[in-house]
């Protein structure tokens, strides 16, 4: 409202986005019948003050050589025509090309009568279930760049006689990631689950499992996820309608409904939307049939989840023997009678709408009618493709209409869904050998290409129409030759797991022949390196989930039950990850260097019923370390388990970090031969499985450095959300030299019914923590209790009213519990007071008022002395000249700060104390708010210059003082200069100051000071320099892990080596400094063992410091062999200092300490007792020595 009839509250700042429409990959995609584009991208981003320009990030982008996709090649931070250097990335753009060299010449079996594909071993890759002259089922199991390779005959014998392909299908039965075999037998359909490793399925009587679903040697069955669970159910004809029998999750088994469910079509012409009403009796005919073979019709087609069907409808009159208005036939079904006149053919999709008041499932037209004419059924329903070609989660169509001859030369259209209908046709133009057409996702943006060959070129080259968003493109070659297309069958499958499709050929002989990629094992457009503008480089290194060296695969999925019954699976693809990262650490000897992390990961799993990715159970990372005396190699590896199942998912529940021997892996571009990339098949349980090889492969004995375990528990809300939270978390520390666990910290949380923390407690343990005795090794606990106050007619929901802290340690020492209580407005709900320990004395107890202006400013804080004045009276201010601390009361207080803001609210211009004084003021602003001129309590202006970023350059005051800052690059830096940059500087930092003071400070590519030049004064001439032209220099250089190795300095600019003064010092694996050696060679060395640390100088003397587990000092011994032992209060604060020297103790210092924490007597060996009192704000009252 203030912003409507004041100005000054108008809005005044703005962030805009700037967009263009001139990018050429547009796209179109649709949504529930409405249409969104994608037309425009994000140029530049304006920052306003004021409505001027401050800050523009322009965006720059380039073209996927491979998708077309806008990349993002470099982003810009400019003012006006000032712009700091771009931060660029680049893009993975592997060659898309098909190679032209086979990887196998494997064979194939002679006389398949029919085959199926499906995962059997759960590697995820596509293996081979044929039939052939031996009339059993074999299974030839997919080995990557090998194509089949290990073929296995079952001993299951299969079905023989007419339409075998409809007697057996594959199916996931238990949702174990294999896919079992399911055949008609002895009048039912049975199940032979397949097992583990390359063995096929089982085959004993005991091992089949009965579905007791009655079978049809001419009834068409389909195996189709109908209701979208994740689990694939039979579809079936029966008595001329269609029927589904549900798959089901039971716990941790499966099966089959007891009783099957009809799928309701439409019984009249008038809810086939666009097909025209006949004169005469009409009969509707549905089938999954196409021209001589069965062809499953089930899609998504408007994206909401659940199967729809694309069923072939044809309509006729005349009908005799007619049992119905519509029937649905088999493809083995005897067909219709002889006087049926046929009237119209239809490719139509029907909706799934759930189940309707009779139990049925009930599917209707909505327009998604293609219209076949008679004469057009012979070729089209050969040439009629069903698929998402755009991307956008509902069923298009690509077919061909046909003009007389074999097809080669016939048009060819497409037509996309809006999830309501098909829309309007559009012409993709004649395709050579148009009857061997495939869709295929060439360039893996996502979207599906239409490959075809050229027919009668040379070896029938392919040639890919890619989809660029809103039709297709003119058609480039792939590299993939088709032969002899009569005789060869050519397929476009991901064979060698890389993500993208490679060209499977079978010759007429049998003989397979894969062509992969030129470029095989890289990420399509994907950023693989960062680069900052002081030319700092991150580089991503990609790799796919079938690597095992990447990449576990979990089992035992099927058996969770993660809520609702939806099943879960265990997940193995192609997908890319991020392997391995690495960042530029130049040293000093070595510009290029670099440091690395790895990634690992495992027991990816999805649910079905709508949560999809849980994410990955496991995620390991590896880093180098480094004993700078040692040259062994050595890696930390952080391993990470996460809940995966609702509603915990993506929580910890453990982190383990040990030191093992070993490298980073060289990062694996996959050669053929390597079977750590795609491993071969092999049984799981074997050990040298590659598979299943554990990812935290251990060389040499390991040492565990830390430990973490979560407990996880949940709560229904207020609100009635589901609250996950960490509950109990255990900590424990071992000792790096040998895993002796040191401490342990146990942490407890509760909450309220708003998710607001209300409990939490944190124990620290010497050693283990024992559940059963939990007092056992107990060191310190902390408790803090926090109350709330949850207004839901406003929502004021979780202000806290008061937080109580309670410390305690092993008796006999007392708990101490300190309490905080606080105030809000009723309206604005801001926190109008607070008071510090209320009930704890006048000496202690705190009250702040906190006020507001109508921005929401803390304009003013009142402080008084809880017990000398009330809320009211601390509010007060008009007069506090006679209410502070006198004689009578010494700790007594009322003050206050005020700030006074501009008139929009934004900046703090002007500062006053309690006596009304000004103790500072801005009189003027540059445009950041950066503060020009200002003036302090004393009166002194001071002055202030930036640059065009807003950055200080200068400041100046009229006590004389000033100082000036200006930066440059190195590159731009020439001659010969006592302030020439090093050749690991990019920046120079000119730093100068009044009386004379001046020095350069050299900054790398990291943002590291690596050396500073500063001058010095002196009177003499050394030579190189004269009179005040001296300059000191100092230097330091790092490792690759970032730890400063060496000191150089200070010495003179121009001294010889010899008189330059280094520095070196020497670190562990755990970044601890084991060894200085100072400039004159005297050495330092430090070991550690435990909470214990001894330093040794070069007379062989040592100092031992001893630490408890939580961090105090709770001994030390000099180099002379006198030892200081410390003693603590639950506070942490140190009562006791006594020292042995010689056999001999005494104390040193004796101290006590009020419930605030201020030390309020002391007892020293030399002084005496010192007595110290305080006011509430801490501030010192009087001292009172011996």
């Amino acid at each position: 409202d203030d912003a409507k009839t004041d100005p000054a509250v108008a809005p005044y700042n703005s962030i805009n986005f700037n967009y263009v429409a001139t990018r050429s990959d547009q796209t179109t995609a649709y949504i529930a019948g409405a249409k969104t584009a994608m037309t425009q991208r994000l140029e530049s981003i304006d920052s306003k003050i004021d409505g001027t320009v401050v800050r523009t990030y322009s965006l720059n982008y380039d073209y996927s050589s491979h998708t077309g996709r806008s990349l993002l090649t470099s982003i810009s931070e400019c003012r006006v025509n000032d712009c700091l250097p771009d931060t660029t990335f680049d893009w993975s753009q592997p060659n898309q090309q098909f190679s032209a060299s086979s990887t196998t010449s494997n064979s194939l079996p002679l006389g398949i009568k029919d085959s199926k594909l499906g995962d059997i071993n759960a590697d995820g890759r596509a293996d081979l279930v044929f039939i052939n002259n031996s009339d059993v089922f074999k299974v030839a199991y997919a080995d990557g760049a090998n194509g089949f390779s290990v073929t296995v005959s079952t001993a299951l014998s299969a079905p023989t006689g007419s339409l075998v392909r409809n007697k057996w299908h594959l199916i996931d039965y238990n949702a174990d990631g294999r896919t079992d075999l399911i055949k008609q037998s002895g009048g039912y359909w049975k199940v032979y689950l397949a097992k583990a490793g390359t063995n096929g399925f089982y085959t004993s009587e005991n091992e089949v499992i009965n579905t007791w679903i009655a079978t049809s040697s001419t009834t068409d069955f389909q195996v189709i996820d109908v209701n979208g669970d994740g689990l694939s159910d039979l579809v079936y004809e029966q008595d001329n309608a269609l029927k589904v029998r549900f798959l089901e999750k039971s716990g941790s088994s499966y099966a089959f409904a007891s009783a099957d469910v009809l799928l309701k079509l439409p019984d009249s012409i008038s809810n086939l939307d666009g097909v025209a009403q006949p004169d005469g009796i009409i009969e509707i005919v549905y089938s999954f049939k196409t021209k001589g073979s069965l062809n499953l019709r089930s899609h998504d087609v408007n994206g909401d989840g659940v199967a729809d069907l694309i069923l072939k409808t044809e309509i006729y009159t005349e009908t005799i023997n007619n049992t119905g208005s519509y029937r649905f036939i088999s493809a083995g079904s005897a067909g219709l009678p002889p006087n049926n006149v046929f009237e119209s053919s239809h490719w139509i999709a029907f909706i799934g709408h759930g189940l309707d008041g009779n139990g049925d499932l009930d599917y209707v037209s909505e327009n998604h009618n293609l219209n076949v004419s008679i004469n057009d059924i012979a070729i089209i329903d050969n040439n009629i493709k069903f698929a998402d070609i755009n991307a956008d989660g509902m069923t298009d169509t690509l077919y061909m209409r046909y003009n007389g001859d074999d097809g080669d030369n016939s048009p060819w259209y497409y037509r996309l869904s809006d999830g309501t209908k098909f829309l309007a046709e559009h012409s993709v133009s004649t395709l050579a050998a148009g009857k061997d057409v495939q869709l295929v996702d060439f360039n893996n943006d996502g979207n599906l290409d239409i490959f075809y060959p050229s027919s009668g070129a040379t070896n029938n080259l392919y040639y890919a129409k890619v989809w660029n968003g809103n039709g297709f493109n003119n058609g480039i070659a792939t590299g993939a030759y088709g032969q002899n297309l009569d005789t060869y069958t050519n397929l476009f499958m991901d064979l060698d797991g890389d993500g993208r499709v490679d060209h499977f050929q079978i010759t007429n002989t049998g003989i397979q022949k894969i062509y992969p990629r030129i470029d095989r094992y890289q990420a399509v457009d994907k950023i693989t390196d960062f680069t900052n503008g002081l030319g700092a480089k991150t580089t991503v290194i990609y790799k796919p989930m079938t690597f095992s060296t990447v990449y576990n695969q979990g089992g035992g999925a099927n058996l969770l039950d993660y809520g609702n019954s939806s099943p879960v699976f265990d997940f193995l693809g192609s997908m890319y990850v991020v392997r391995e990262v690495t960042t530029d650490a130049p040293t000093d000897d070595d510009a290029n260097a670099t440091t690395s992390m790895q990634y690992q990961y495992a027991q990816a799993r999805v649910q079905a019923g709508g949560r999809g990715f849980l994410g990955f159970a496991k995620i390991v990372t590896t880093v180098p370390t480094k004993n700078t005396a040692i040259a062994s190699n050595k890696v930390i590896q952080t391993t990470t388990l996460y809940r995966q199942d609702f509603p915990y998912i993506g929580l910890p529940e453990t982190v383990n970090v040990i030191l093992k021997d070993g490298v980073l892996d060289i990062p694996i571009d996959c050669s053929i031969s390597q079977t750590d990339c795609f491993p071969t098949p092999c049984e799981p349980d074997n050990n040298n499985c590659q598979i299943n090889r554990n990812l935290e492969e251990v060389q040499g004995s390991p040492t565990l450095l830390s430990k973490t375990s979560n407990i996880v528990n949940k709560f229904s809300t207020v609100g009635k959300a589901q609250f996950a939270y960490i509950q109990s978390t255990t900590e424990e520390t071992y000792k790096p030299s040998d895993g002796t666990l040191l401490k342990t910290r146990y942490q407890t949380t509760t909450h309220d019914g708003y998710g607001n923390p209300l409990t939490n407690t944190v124990k620290i343990y010497n050693g283990a923590y024992d559940s059963n005795n939990p007092n056992t090794n107990l060191l310190h606990t902390t408790t803090t209790t926090n109350i709330y106050s949850n207004t839901t007619s406003n929502w004021k929901i979780g202000l806290l009213k008061s937080t109580s802290t309670t410390v305690s340690r092993p008796s006999p020492q007392a708990s101490v519990t300190t309490t905080i209580q606080y105030d809000y407005d009723a309206v604005t709900g801001l926190l109008t007071e607070e008071r510090r320990l209320p009930d704890d004395g006048d000496d202690k107890f705190l009250r702040i008022v906190h006020q507001y202006d109508r921005f929401g400013n803390e304009n003013k804080t009142i402080s008084c002395s809880g017990e000398d004045f009330t809320s009211s009276q601390c509010e007060d201010t008009s007069d506090i000249s006679n209410e502070n601390a006198d004689v009578v009361f010494p700790k007594r207080i009322h003050r206050y700060n005020a700030i006074i803001f501009d008139a929009k609210g934004r900046y703090a211009n002007q500062v006053e104390n309690s006596l009304a004084q000004t103790v500072s003021s801005i009189t003027a602003r540059d445009i950041y708010g950066n503060p020009k001129t200002s003036t302090d309590l004393l009166n002194t202006i001071t002055t202030n210059t930036y640059d065009t970023f807003g950055n200080a350059v200068s400041s100046y005051s009229t006590l004389g003082t000033w100082n000036y800052v200006s930066k440059k690059w190195c590159s731009d830096i020439s001659g010969t200069t006592a302030a020439a940059c090093p050749s690991n500087a990019v920046i120079r930092v000119t730093k100068i100051a009044s009386g004379g003071a001046q020095s350069y400070d050299f900054i790398d590519k990291l943002g590291r000071t690596v050396a500073t030049h500063s001058r010095s004064f002196n009177d003499s001439n050394d030579g190189n320099t004269s009179g005040d032209d001296r300059w000191i220099v100092t230097a330091q250089y790092f490792d690759n892990l970032g730890r400063v190795t060496s000191q150089v300095g200070p010495y003179f600019y121009g001294a010889s080596s010899a008189n330059i003064p280094l520095t070196s010092t020497e670190y562990d694996r755990f970044n601890r400094v084991t060894k200085v050696v100072l400039p004159d060679n005297a050495t330092e060395t430090v070991s550690y063992n435990g909470f214990t640390t001894t330093s040794t100088n070069d007379l062989n003397q040592t100092k031992i410091e001893t630490k408890n587990a939580l961090g105090q000092i709770i001994s030390a011994q000099d180099y002379l062999g006198s030892t200081l032992n410390y003693s603590y209060n639950v506070q942490g604060l140190v009562t006791e200092i006594k020292r042995t020297t010689n056999s001999t103790t005494e104390l040193l210092i004796k101290n006590s300490y009020d419930k605030a924490g201020r030390k309020i007597t002391s007892e020293d060996v030399d002084t005496g007792t010192t007595t110290t009192s305080y006011n509430a704000e801490g501030e010192i009252i009087s001292v009172t020595d011996a």
